[in-house]
This record gives C-alpha cells, sequence and structure tokens, in this order.
C-alpha cells in the first residue's frame, strides 16, 4: 500500500485564488471543498479547520488520506459615518475600523490618499469617499462613504450713486445658494427686503 505524503501549505489567507496541492506519490485524485483539480480556493473553502482528501491507486493497491488546513478570517473594513453633510469649505472627520486578516499586517487606505484609522477631507465637493483593507495577504475590502457638500454662499452688494448728506441712499445685497439665507443688517434702518435704505453719513 502506497503511502501518501503532502506537501502543502497547511494554512490560507481568505483569498480568492487557486492554490496548488502536492502530494506524493503522483497521479492521485484531490477532493474536498474548495479543490478544483489540483488546487484549492480557499474563499470557496471558506473559513475555519478543514480537510481536504488525496486518493491514488497503484498496482490495485487503493490508498487514501486527508491532510487539515486552516483559511483564517476574511478582512472587515467599516468606515463612520456612511453619509454626511456639510458645507462648503468644512472639515470632515471620518473613522474606519479594520477586521480579520493578518492582525499585524492590516492597513487602511483613504481613496483621497491619506491612510490610518481615522482621516480629514475638506469639503470641496460632493463624493464618494472610500476606504480599503488590505493585509498583504487576504482579498481586499472596501466600505464607503458619501459626503455632500452644500453649495458656496456668495455675496454681491449694489450701491446708489453718491447723495448729498441727509439724503437717502441705498445698497442692495444679493445672496447666492443660501436656502434659506437671511440678512442681518448692524443698525435699525428702513429695510425693504434685501435693499437698505438710510441717510448718507448716517
Amino acid at each position: 500500500v502506497p503511502i501518501i505524503r503532502f506537501n502543502t501549505p497547511t494554512f490560507y489567507c481568505a483569498k480568492d485564488s487557486l492554490f496548488p496541492l502536492q502530494a506524493s506519490p503522483n497521479g492521485g485524485t484531490f477532493t474536498g471543498t474548495g479543490v478544483i483539480g489540483n488546487n484549492i480556493n480557499p474563499k470557496i473553502a471558506r473559513l475555519g479547520n478543514l480537510k481536504f482528501y488525496y486518493a491514488i491507486n497503484i498496482n490495485a493497491c487503493a490508498t487514501k488520506d486527508s491532510m487539515a488546513f486552516v483559511v483564517n478570517t476574511p478582512l472587515s473594513v467599516s468606515v463612520t459615518p456612511q453619509k454626511d453633510s456639510v458645507c462648503y469649505g468644512s472639515i470632515v472627520t471620518l473613522n474606519a475600523s479594520i477586521s480579520g486578516g493578518i492582525v499585524a499586517n492590516q492597513k487602511i487606505s483613504w481613496s483621497h490618499g491619506q491612510t490610518g484609522l481615522k482621516t480629514f477631507y475638506i469639503g470641496n465637493k460632493s463624493g464618494n469617499l472610500i476606504i480599503t483593507g488590505s493585509d498583504g495577504c487576504s482579498d481586499n475590502v472596501s466600505d464607503t462613504a458619501k459626503i455632500v457638500v452644500h453649495p458656496r454662499v456668495w455675496v454681491s452688494a449694489t450701491i446708489s450713486d453718491t447723495v448729498c448728506r441727509g439724503l437717502d441712499g441705498w445698497a442692495l445685497i444679493k445672496l447666492g445658494n443660501g436656502n434659506p439665507f437671511k440678512n442681518t443688517w448692524s443698525h435699525d434702518p428702513n429695510y425693504k427686503k434685501d435693499t437698505l435704505f438710510a441717510p448718507a453719513d448716517n
């Protein structure tokens, strides 16, 4: 009866990829969860303590053996808040968490170029901020935060021609993108909607 010897790793990261299985004598058949031909896909095999099997028939002598292996916990990431609404130019603080995989090699990358568990984003346009978690072995994972940036508020002022002291002049204020917006004057003149009327030199 042939003696089966395995030459295959016993630990796999959670990765959607094929890794070769090796056993001697050659010519046998591998079976088991996640086994595809002479390869194993850890993602299909899934998490936990598992086994694959190898069977061979040499000169009418059939034998079968198994080998235990482990598929590590897959990476998982999350970002908070997942949705935020800010004024133009405001600074948004976002936090990430990561678990699973090879803990010592865990890494967080943000789509705007920063790294680490916390990031700051200056609100200059609406869009998605994506975090990617990696450990150099497992499949990368990602999560998304949606940032809504309100349009920048603008203001313009138009004033009347020069008038003699004591006569009324006026100032017209226009605001844009503030919804709703409110004009506040520093004193109490004759105010009509968006226009200030007041005596010159007052």
